[in-house]
């Protein structure tokens, strides 16, 4: 019983050490500035006909029978192979950069997604709801 109360006195007074601490330590932090990362997605396809996106840099080499879709980054002359569903994994285009949607081999077309990040800083007094509130679906 004694050893109990004495664990629970040492525990109360590192609790209150610990926030004697942060108290002291918040008033000398100051939040000048915020930086924002805003997510977009971008959806475009590629044809026979028109296999070049220059905006992304990526050239429609061919579709499989299987729906794999070979692109040639314009860039760096790398060629990078997807299936429908997969993401093109590249330094380019990072891990979740670049994806395909959906391919068809009959008529050599191919629809993509890019996802961009971008990122800006705002004075930290410049916040608004949005620039707090982060919904993920």
């Amino acid at each position: 019983m004694r050893e109990r109360r004495n664990r629970l006195i040492w525990l109360s007074t590192l609790l209150v050490a610990a926030l004697l601490l942060g108290i002291g330590y918040a008033g000398d932090f100051q939040i000048n500035s915020v930086t924002r990362h805003t997510l977009r997605t971008e959806s475009f396809c590629l044809t026979q006909a028109d296999p070049t996106n220059t905006e992304v840099g990526i050239v429609l080499l061919g579709v499989d029978s299987n729906g794999a879709t070979r692109i040639r980054v314009s860039s760096t002359q790398t060629t990078l192979s997807a299936l429908p569903g997969q993401y093109f994994v590249s330094q380019e285009f990072g891990i979740s950069g670049l994806g395909l949607m959906s391919s068809s081999a009959t008529v050599q077309t191919a629809a993509f997604v890019r996802v961009v990040c971008s990122t800006d800083e705002q004075p930290a007094g410049a916040r608004t709801n949005e620039d707090v509130e982060v919904k993920i679906h």
